[in-house]
């Protein structure tokens, strides 16, 4: 269904709306804005939408607390332009549409932004997040996957609050596109040379530690030249320590100031600082081979499913421990090379490629 037949639905609908006010709902100020109004912007698309959905009508006009980010009519009529065939796909899956519809509906919170300050609020599609940053003058700007929306008015409603925006929010990509995007084309290509792309696709509150691909060269060459035997399982183990279960944004690693993060290698922890300027990570295995730690070069990249970090160098944890943890515990990986934990670094940094390598740290975080 194209935009023109949605609005024209959604102004049948319309006809005797109540003016938009804090005894109605959040389902029922929005329908008020509908029809021409006494405001600058209706939102006659936004209503027809969600009042198509059972679970969306069920949350904004019977549930309590609950916080929307509603679309003015001229944010769909632009995102209908940039994007002809994507409006017509989602009114064809109502899943597809419940989904993007989730994303502009913070659950269980009125929330108000306030204070000159970044946040982050989780959706009701499960597991993604929005950005959101308020300016001096409490200007506020949401910033989602590929893009930015400002909030143009808020109406207080007697279940929530409504946040009008200038900008149709769409929820983050799966990671394999935001990778590329970020220019992590290695990751990318290991991803797709595993078979994980499934995998990765779909991660499920994880917070992601990348390096670049330069760092992982660095590593190699570190451990080439420090004579460190390094074999595919305990690479493995190595990667599994820059997976965090639970989602961490850089501003609860600065509000902590220090904290240590609990990984997917059992009994590592990566001990996470903020010095006022960069937020800092590493490993018992950069203090003990005086390996430098690793910077966070991009925080906060939104993925399908959790948060990434890009950061400079590879978080080493205890390499005793990797190795044992490595070769008892593949986490799918390949169990057959446990013997070459006797090979020269050199030669391993030969045989085991970038690309093997990320593929692996892909794997883990499902």
């Amino acid at each position: 269904m194209h935009i023109s037949s949605l609005l024209t639905v959604a102004l049948v609908a319309a006809s005797g709306a109540l003016a938009a006010n804090s005894t109605n709902t959040v389902l029922e100020n929005v329908k008020s804005l509908v029809n021409k109004t006494s405001k600058a912007y209706q939102l006659s698309s936004a209503y027809t939408l969600a009042s198509s959905l059972g679970d969306v009508v069920n949350a904004l006009g019977n549930t309590k607390n609950q916080t929307l980010f509603a679309p003015t009519d001229a944010a769909f009529a632009a995102f209908t332009a940039q994007f002809p065939t994507a409006f017509g796909a989602l009114s064809a899956n109502s899943t597809l549409l419940s989904d993007a519809l989730l994303y502009h509906v913070v659950p269980n919170v009125t929330f108000v932004p306030s204070g000159a300050k970044m946040s982050f609020v989780p959706t009701a599609n499960p597991n993604n997040w929005i950005q959101v940053t308020v300016a001096a003058g409490n200007a506020v700007t949401l910033a989602f996957d590929n893009g930015t929306a400002k909030v143009i008015d808020s109406i207080p409603s007697s279940n929530g609050i409504i946040h009008v925006i200038d900008t149709v929010l769409v929820a983050p990509r799966d990671a394999p596109a935001v990778l590329t995007q970020n220019g992590l084309d290695t990751l990318v290509q290991s991803v797709e040379a595993a078979n994980l792309t499934s995998a990765v696709s779909n991660l499920n509150n994880a917070t992601l530690f990348a390096p670049t691909d330069a760092a992982f060269k660095t590593v190699l060459s570190f451990a080439s030249t420090n004579g460190l035997n390094i074999s595919e399982n305990m690479l493995a183990a190595i990667l599994k320590f820059h997976v965090v279960p639970g989602t961490y944004f850089s501003t609860d690693i600065i509000a902590a100031k220090s904290v240590e993060l609990a990984t997917l290698l059992s009994g590592q922890n990566i001990n996470a600082t903020y010095d006022g300027s960069k937020v800092t990570l590493s490993g018992d295995g950069n203090t003990a081979l005086k390996f430098a730690p690793a910077t966070v070069t991009k925080a906060n990249v939104l993925v399908n499913g959790g948060v990434a970090h890009i950061i400079d160098a590879v978080i080493l944890p205890n390499i005793t421990v990797a190795n044992a943890t490595g070769a008892g515990d593949n986490n799918g990986t390949d169990s057959t090379g446990a013997g070459s934990a006797k090979n020269a670094a050199s030669s391993v940094a030969a045989s085991v490629p970038v690309l093997a390598a990320v593929a692996a740290l892909m794997a883990l975080v499902m």
